[in-house]
């Protein structure tokens, strides 16, 4: 994705981000057509060893906590995607390193894509995921502020956001 800086409206940026959110309740119903369920949890694992370990039956535990600035503005929605997500680390077999989140992710790009959302709602996608990333390996702490990250993306590029504290 470019660092191109540019102003996004909200009206956009909140049809993008429905986009994506179509596309992760569809995913997570395809995680679930192949036997996988979930079971949210305040102790989720943090290591892939542990989250391999912890999936008895396809059921993984998903954390059900550091949801409250998603942009998704849904718990149940960023749960949703954490399910997918990590069922997609098993499916894979890749673990939680930056390569394996970035094989990760980039799975999910070409899912998205097939899905046919639009180009803001990939560049959001992108942002909120591999941006997220960088931020970790950057600062080795999450985002706190997911939509303020979002949002400093898109208004001055993925480089800046990366650097700064959010």
């Amino acid at each position: 994705m470019s660092d191109n800086r540019r102003y996004v409206s909200e009206v956009s940026k909140k049809a993008a981000i429905q986009e994506i959110i179509n596309f992760i309740n569809h995913s997570a119903k395809h995680c679930n057509a192949l036997g996988y369920d979930f079971v949210t949890t305040n102790d989720a694992p943090e290591k892939f060893s542990k989250l391999k370990e912890l999936t008895i039956d396809k059921v993984l535990p998903i954390a059900d906590y550091g949801c409250d600035s998603s942009i998704y503005n849904c718990a149940d929605t960023n749960v949703l995607f954490r399910f997918y997500h990590d069922v997609t680390h098993l499916e894979q077999d890749k673990g939680f390193s930056k390569a394996g989140e970035y094989s990760v992710i980039e799975q999910h790009m070409r899912e998205l894509e097939s899905f046919g959302v639009s180009s803001l709602a990939r560049e959001i996608f992108y942002f909120d995921t591999i941006g997220q990333v960088d931020y970790y390996f950057h600062h080795k702490e999450f985002v706190n502020n997911q939509m303020a990250f979002l949002d400093t993306c898109l208004q001055l590029g993925l480089r800046y956001a990366v650097k700064a504290k959010h």
